[in-house]
């Protein structure tokens, strides 16, 4: 999909590094400034306390949460997908080289929800 992957992954990949780094250091120097010491050891849950709405923070985790699962789901199935093509394991998965006409592995995507499915059937709390 890229024009010049291997130049453009690297490349991409240390400026998400760089600016994640410099983002989380931001935030952690002005939240220390701005947070009593009190505050930052005793509650967990502080972001909520010093926000301008409390839920930001909430919707925040479920978004990231849900944000990070589709990202995991679509982009294994986006790998079953290259081994199908490249037969790395012979013809066992032909199936998952089938894709619609804007090259989304939908059978991949839909047998790797299905395992999902079936494992988090099997976990309860007690796992």
């Amino acid at each position: 999909d890229l024009k010049n992957p291997a130049r453009a992954i690297p490349v991409g990949t240390i400026y998400a590094c760089v600016f994640t780094y410099f983002t989380y250091n931001i935030v952690s120097v002005l939240v220390a400034l701005s947070c009593s010491r009190d505050l930052l050891h005793n509650v967990y849950s502080f972001m909520q306390e010093i926000n301008i709405w409390s839920p930001f923070v909430v919707l925040g985790l479920v978004t990231a949460s849900f944000s990070a699962g589709l990202s995991n789901l679509i982009g294994a199935t986006r790998v079953l997908n290259a081994v199908a093509k490249d037969e790395l394991v012979g013809c066992i998965l032909h199936p998952f080289k089938h894709e619609t006409a804007g090259g989304n592995p939908w059978p991949a995507v839909l047998i790797s929800w299905l395992f999902v499915q079936v494992k988090s059937k099997k976990c309860t709390v007690d796992d």
